[in-house]
């Protein structure tokens, strides 16, 4: 049956892989009418109409290509699951070597030639397995390849959100071709990469999931893999091709590009570089900061101090922290510890305390490495208090304490306010009796099904009551599905504490009468009715 021909040659090759992965089920045939379901992102349901003479008269798929009446690949999956059924593909091992062997050279040849005709990519598969280069013509079937997705999927003029997931597995394919152009032809993947960079700004989509930006991300960290060593004679051809791209006004994702342009090495091109960004911040009237680029380009080509911390200085604030633990680590690299101690207390008096914890960190980390004890405990002490909650400095802090712990501990203790976070050294400490009198004032429900397996058998009631007044404190200030599915989930918990079903029974007797009107709660708690029918 020539079922291929009603369909694109990569979409066919999709539905190819649904079919092999088994996502085709439900398959029925009524008449000349044939049916079934196909798991991609979700569960679609195709439905195929034969002629007379067994062809092909009509299509449909409830995914978002196949309700723009084009051929799907969930289209393509079902009709090859009608045709060959579970019939399994060969396994690899001594049976397929010896069946591939049995068969002649001349009908082998014929096969494969027949396969590259109809499929071009599997040739270019071919190649790589024979370390046979790819030429010309490989990389203009890949570009070819890749817009021809690029085309399709903006048929419409619009990706819009439920179409994205489709359109990104398809990416996939081009982001495999530049991989293992990287690998073999570096001149390939520059075009290649380029080629993917110029025609993706050409797609208007929903990126609402961020799928977009992560495929401009992925070239543009491709592209700083080549650009970190590539020589004058590549960056001749490359630089100006790249830099077209930045300046396109179709492009509002620059950072991708000019991060790449940071691992230039090659001084003319790293001297060009930093001029281009000083013109383009000239250009945008000061409107955006592109300093932090000029950093890091500086850093990567191992520029003087002076000149990184010139450029740091000068930043926004907010830039500023952004950069500021690269230029740390930058000024670690080059073992200049009195400017990186003077440089982090200098970002810590002008941040506020909650967000400057990393920079603490980076400072006790530092003053442990050079065997400054007395400040490196001090800094320890300050995160392990500000953050008791914190497991790894909790355990860093009882480590340095060693043998003294069991003296200091209640001392340690009592300056820890209940409110902030005790619960997790009572935990780690075995405290279990101080840790249901914590959750019982400070914890919330989360927290009590955190601990929950650890106190259920000594402090069963006490645990109910708590998850109860938790569960009706949720039900009280809420109105959405997402919290009544919550509560449901909740009260489901509970079902594995011994004694909890009885209130768990109230509690939905509660619910169903006084939230009555409440159609999204009543129907979120049939998961409750189901778990208790299945305990009684």
């Amino acid at each position: 049956m020539g079922y291929k021909d009603l369909f694109d040659d990569a979409i066919f090759k999709r539905g190819m892989g649904y079919y092999s992965d088994n996502r085709v089920h439900h398959v029925k045939m009524d008449g000349h009418v044939l049916t079934g379901e196909v798991d991609g992102t979700k569960k679609y349901h195709c439905k195929i109409t034969f002629g007379e003479s067994g062809e092909v008269e009509k299509m449909s798929c409830d995914c978002p290509y196949g309700e723009g009446g084009t051929p799907c690949k969930h289209e393509a999956a079902l009709l090859l699951k009608f045709t060959y059924g579970d019939l399994p593909f060969l396994t690899d091992g001594d049976e397929f070597d010896d069946f591939v062997v049995q068969v002649n050279e001349g009908t082998k040849n014929a096969f494969l030639a027949q396969l590259f005709r109809n499929d071009p990519r599997q040739l270019e598969a071919f190649k790589r397995f024979a370390h046979i280069a790819l030429d010309e013509q490989d990389l203009m079937q890949m570009i070819a390849y890749m817009e021809g997705i690029v085309e399709r999927n903006t048929a419409k003029g619009f990706i819009d959100y439920y179409a994205m997931p489709d359109f990104d597995e398809e990416m996939n394919s081009v982001f495999e071709d530049i991989h293992n152009c990287m690998e073999e032809n570096r001149k390939h993947a520059f075009r290649l990469i380029l080629a993917t960079f110029d025609a993706l700004l050409n797609v208007e989509c929903d990126d609402s999931d961020g799928r977009l930006g992560m495929m401009l991300s992925r070239l543009g960290d491709y592209l700083g893999i080549l650009l970190c060593d590539a020589s004058q004679e590549e960056l001749d051809i490359y630089y100006d091709k790249i830099m077209s791209l930045v300046k396109d006004p179709r492009c509002d994702d620059q950072e991708y590009l000019l991060n790449a342009l940071t691992k230039v090495t090659v001084k003319e091109y790293v001297d060009r570089f930093n001029a281009a960004i000083e013109n383009l911040m000239d250009d945008d009237d000061g409107f955006r900061d592109y300093t932090h680029f000029l950093i890091e380009s500086h850093i990567n080509n191992h520029a003087p101090i002076e000149q990184v911390l010139t450029e740091y200085h000068s930043l926004h604030p907010m830039c500023k922290r952004d950069m500021a633990k690269r230029v740390f680590n930058y000024l670690l690299d080059c073992e200049e510890y009195d400017l990186f101690e003077k440089e982090v207390k200098q970002l810590l008096k002008e941040m506020p305390d909650r967000d400057n914890t990393e920079y603490v960190e980076m400072l006790k980390d530092f003053y442990k490495k050079i065997g400054h004890d007395q400040a490196y405990f001090k800094t320890l002490e300050e995160l392990f208090f500000k953050h008791p909650y914190n497991k790894d400095y909790y355990h860093e802090y009882k480590d340095v304490i060693g043998n003294d712990w069991d003296q200091k501990r209640n001392d340690i203790f009592n300056r820890i306010p209940e409110s902030i976070g005790k619960k997790n050294i009572y935990f780690e400490e075995g405290m279990y009796d101080q840790l249901m009198s914590c959750l019982e004032n400070f914890g919330s429900i989360s927290d009590l099904e955190e601990y929950m397996d650890v106190l259920k058998d000594q402090y069963g009631d006490r645990l109910i009551t708590a998850m109860a007044k938790g569960i009706n404190q949720m039900a009280l200030r809420t109105s959405n599905r997402y919290t009544y599915r919550s509560i449901a989930y909740h009260m489901n918990r509970m079902l594995a504490i011994e004694g909890a079903k009885d209130t768990v029974i109230s509690l939905l007797a509660k619910f169903r009468s006084e939230y009555r009107n409440r159609r999204a709660m009543q129907d979120e708690l049939k998961a409750v009715d189901l778990a208790l029918s299945e305990d009684a």
